[in-house]
């Protein structure tokens, strides 16, 4: 298991997390816009909580149709599948301040991994509104490759992308758990409270970043 600070970081990759990192999101706005058009706003609303992180959605195992049916059942939802995709589909993410520029500044020396649980269809709004994400070499998205944070295997996906061994990646995620599961296979691994302590841990631990 490795952590940031065990001894002086030697890395020649840098594997992203997307939401929570890159991006700032707050998904109670897409189950507030679904469940005030349930048939009981207030329960469907408990129920939906992480509806944009449902398993079989962002492992690519359902369509939004299908999500889209299944709400039409459950909870009354009276939305049209054209009303459901574009409540689905209106941002509800916005640029982490401060990552935009530190990621330029990385991408000039080092390899860089995206590594994201997200479904397909709010990938492409992602994709297209931030345009620092040019600068990563490889895309691993949970709903092309079937499997998704905190699985085993979608690490070693990332640590094949960075063309290194896992000792010489650094992994960033927001959560606990997806740093854990990445320290096991033996990444180094942080977890992120921001782009200015980012920058820190970096600079403490002589990984470039200026």
């Amino acid at each position: 298991m490795h952590a940031i600070g065990d001894s002086r970081c030697s890395v020649d990759a840098v594997i992203f997390d997307l939401f929570g990192v890159i991006i700032s999101f707050d998904d109670e706005i897409v189950s507030q816009r679904i469940a005030q058009h349930c048939t009981d706003p207030s329960n469907a609303f408990v129920a939906l909580t992480d509806i944009v992180s449902q398993s079989d959605l962002i492992r690519g195992r359902i369509t939004l149709d299908q999500m889209h049916r299944k709400l039409v059942a459950t909870y009354g939802l009276t939305l049209d599948l054209r009303d459901f995709e574009a409540a689905w589909l209106t941002p509800y993410t916005a640029p982490m301040p401060g990552m935009a520029d530190f990621i330029r500044t990385l991408a000039a020396s080092y390899r860089l991994i995206l590594l994201s649980n997200v479904d397909e269809h709010y990938w492409k709004v992602v994709r297209k509104a931030h345009p620092e994400l040019n600068y990563f070499s490889a895309h691993l998205l949970s709903w092309d490759l079937k499997i998704a944070k905190p699985d085993r295997e979608i690490f070693l996906r990332a640590v094949d992308a960075a063309r290194t061994s896992a000792s010489r990646c650094l992994f960033v995620d927001d959560k606990e758990e997806n740093v854990e599961a990445a320290r096991d296979i033996g990444l180094l691994a942080h977890r992120f409270r921001g782009a200015t302590d980012l920058r820190e841990v970096f600079e403490r631990e002589g990984i470039r970043c200026a």
